[in-house]
């Protein structure tokens, strides 16, 4: 999520949750979770996610 590694959800392509992850020294050191409620609705909107090929 906004060049570091998540995990998206989206049912029906109607993204729901995100949880973005902060990488410091080779260890997860924040988790941030996005969820689909009022106080969220405007960072979900502003989340750039991006599928890689598989």
């Amino acid at each position: 999520m906004n060049g570091s590694p998540g995990l998206v959800t989206a049912p029906g392509g109607r993204l729901f949750l995100v949880l973005a992850s902060t990488i410091r020294d080779d260890k997860v050191a924040e988790i941030d979770i996005i969820a689909d409620a009022d106080a969220d609705a405007d960072r979900l909107g502003r989340v750039e996610v991006a599928v890689p090929d598989v």
